[in-house]
């Protein structure tokens, strides 16, 4: 949509790692050096052209870093808070660990 692309499928993509839209956004602001916001369809908007294939590969460090748990490498992790860090917390092997946003 001009100079902003928008994350179509973004619902599904959040329910497929079962995290928050402003988790997402946050990331992805960081990692491309942009704005970005979300609609009232729940679409992540970033300001600015970003190739398909590019999104894509974020996505994947996205959950590299935030999603699989790095002991047993399983999706089964929440994000909880500890003394104001965020941690990943896995359900599956109990391992706790940090996130990047």
């Amino acid at each position: 949509e001009g100079n902003v692309t928008v994350l179509e499928n973004s619902r599904e993509i959040l329910d497929a790692l079962n995290r928050g839209a402003d988790h997402l956004k946050r990331f992805v602001q960081n990692e491309l050096g942009t704005s970005a916001d979300i609609d009232d369809r729940g679409r992540v908007r970033l300001t600015g052209s970003f190739r398909a294939d590019r999104l894509a590969g974020l996505l994947r460090e996205y959950a590299e870093a935030n999603v699989l748990c790095p002991e047993c490498g399983l999706p089964d992790t929440e994000l909880e808070r500890e003394k104001g860090t965020e941690v990943r917390h896995c359900s599956a092997c109990g391992e706790r660990s940090t996130t990047r946003t």
